[in-house]
């Protein structure tokens, strides 16, 4: 467990002061923020990494090739072309702004 800097305004503000993520089975990263409650949270964010270390430990072949193309990672792939979609042709980009917006403003119009 580590914290992040006191000067990250996202992780205290739009992920309630904790972030994390797994680096491979059994390497879980977790940072909280030290202005933030980020307790309340963190049963339900360790939850949420120990599924991708136990899939880790058990799934991935680090021999086989994957891109984000592949069904497992459908979600991401669709996620990233929405978001690609949205700002595309924009030279400049307000992140905050950009964190800030809805889903629904991400999806194409049908």
């Amino acid at each position: 467990m580590d914290f992040t800097s006191p000067y990250d305004s996202f992780v205290r503000d739009k992920m309630n002061g904790v972030t994390a993520l797994t680096a491979g089975s059994g390497k879980i990263i977790v940072k909280l923020h030290p202005q933030a409650d980020g307790v309340t949270l963190l049963s339900y964010v360790l939850a949420h990494e120990l599924h991708h270390s136990y899939w880790t430990q058990h799934h991935f072949d680090a021999k086989a090739s994957f891109t984000l193309a592949d069904p497992l990672w459908a979600g991401y792939t669709v996620g990233y072309r929405w978001v690609a979609g949205r700002l595309d042709g924009q030279s400049c980009h307000d992140w905050d702004s950009i964190t800030a917006m809805s889903a629904k403003e991400f999806i194409p119009p049908e």
